[in-house]
C-alpha cells in the first residue's frame, strides 16, 4: 500500500486504500463533509476538527452494534440498512441528491479497490452529482441481440419430458425480462436549463445493492 500524503483529503483516501486488503465483507465508508475556514470542501472519515475544518452537515446517527459490517456504514449515515432491493437503492439515491447530501450518496458507493487518485476523482464526481437538481432516475437495460429475439416467446412442449406428447397441450413461456445493469441519473446544472446525465453501474454484493461509475 503506497504511502498516503499528509493532507486533509488523505484522511479519507488512506482508509479507502485499505479496503482492498480486507478479507471480510467490505464496510461502506462513513464519509464526513467538512468545510475549512476559506470555504474549501474536505472529505474525511475522521472528525472535521482534525482537518482544521467544521462539519457542513449534521452528524449522522450511530450504527447499532448488532448490524453486520457490510451494512454498518450506510446505517451510520442514514439510520437505515443498506439497500437490499433495487427500489430501495433508487429511493436512497433520490433522497441523497434532493438533500444535496454527498455523505449519504457516497455511503452507497462500492469503494473496494480504489487508489488515492481515483478515490479523489470519484468523490468530486459524487459531490457534483449531489449538488445538481434531480430530474429523473431510470433503469438501463442491456440491448437485445436483435429485435426479433426480444419479441420471440419461448415455446415449450408440455410433453417434451417423455410424457404423452399427443395429448399434452403446448405451453408458451414468455421471455424473461432483462435485469437493469445501471441507473441513468437525469439532472440539470445549477442554471436549471442545461441537462446533465450520469450513469451509475449496479453491483450486488453481500446482500446489498451498490453503485459505481
Amino acid at each position: 500500500m503506497r504511502h498516503c500524503l499528509s493532507t486533509a483529503r488523505s484522511l479519507l483516501l488512506c482508509p479507502l486504500l485499505g479496503l482492498a486488503w480486507l478479507p471480510a465483507p467490505v464496510q461502506a465508508q462513513s464519509i464526513q463533509r467538512c468545510v475549512t475556514a476559506d470555504g474549501v470542501t474536505v472529505f474525511t472519515d475522521k472528525p472535521c476538527e482534525l482537518a482544521q475544518a467544521r462539519p457542513r452537515l449534521a452528524a449522522p446517527a450511530q450504527a447499532p452494534a448488532t448490524l453486520s459490517s457490510g451494512r454498518a456504514g450506510l446505517v451510520a449515515q442514514t439510520g437505515r440498512q443498506c439497500p437490499q432491493r433495487l427500489s430501495e437503492l433508487v429511493d436512497e439515491i433520490q433522497l441523497a441528491i434532493q438533500a444535496g447530501d454527498v455523505n449519504r450518496l457516497s455511503a452507497l458507493y462500492w469503494w473496494a479497490g480504489q487508489d488515492n487518485d481515483r478515490a479523489s476523482r470519484l468523490l468530486e464526481r459524487l459531490e457534483a452529482m449531489a449538488a445538481r437538481p434531480l430530474v429523473d432516475i431510470a433503469p438501463v437495460y442491456p440491448e437485445p441481440a436483435t429485435a426479433s429475439e426480444a419479441a420471440t416467446p419461448q415455446w415449450r412442449e408440455a410433453g417434451s419430458d417423455g410424457g404423452n406428447e399427443a395429448a399434452a397441450p403446448v405451453v408458451v413461456t414468455a421471455p424473461r425480462p432483462p435485469r437493469p445493469y445501471a441507473l441513468r441519473i437525469e439532472q440539470v446544472l445549477t442554471n436549471r436549463a442545461t441537462p446533465a446525465r450520469s450513469i451509475l453501474y449496479l453491483r450486488h454484493q453481500y446482500g446489498c445493492f451498490w453503485i459505481n461509475f
